[in-house]
């Protein structure tokens, strides 16, 4: 089963690989890069993918034995969103039975973080986000502003709906460009 840790890193890779300064967090340059991102971190673990199934961004999954369409594990769901409004996705992600939920946000306001507006989101709804007893991956990407300088912030979402960062050896500034 992959996990948040091992998700983030392959993700990480790919985003060095594939990433792009200049379409970073905008609608129409930015989602087919975390598009192609996604699938190709997807792939490298040994997944199949398939993209906007089940109005998800991005799916992973393994056939069962018999190998066939009507024969497979949901391994991730994946939403990534540049809009303020990623809780609706939140909310989506939430009645999923993946193995790992992932949540890709960015930083839009330079005087509050996401975190923040998570955090008081999951304090008031903590029964939708174990609708589905599958791990989270929350990942808030940098403020457009701050990209060379801030840092992408992945966080998981421990059984009391507390936000808890993802311990990591390797911080990932920017996109493409360095890693710190």
């Amino acid at each position: 089963m992959v996990t948040p840790e091992r998700f983030w890193l392959a993700l990480m890779n790919e985003l060095l690989r594939h990433g792009s300064r200049g379409a970073y967090q905008r609608d129409r340059s930015w989602t087919p890069v975390m598009d192609k991102v996604t699938e190709a971190a997807c792939r490298e673990l040994g997944y199949k993918t398939c993209g906007e199934y089940l109005k998800i961004d991005r799916t992973a999954y393994t056939y069962g034995p018999a190998q066939h369409d009507d024969d497979w594990d949901l391994h991730l769901a994946i939403e990534f969103e540049n809009r303020p409004d990623w809780l609706k996705e939140f909310n989506k992600l939430a009645f999923i039975a993946a193995d790992l939920r992932v949540l890709i946000a960015y930083q839009l306001r330079r005087d509050r973080k996401a975190q923040d507006k998570l955090r008081e989101y999951l304090k008031k709804h903590p029964d939708r986000v174990w609708k589905a007893p599958q791990p989270w991956l929350v990942i808030f990407g940098p403020h457009s502003e701050l990209l060379e300088t801030d840092v992408w912030e992945p966080y998981t979402i421990d059984d009391q709906c507390d936000l808890v960062p993802l311990e990591c050896e390797t911080r990932l500034c920017g996109t493409c460009w360095d890693r710190p």
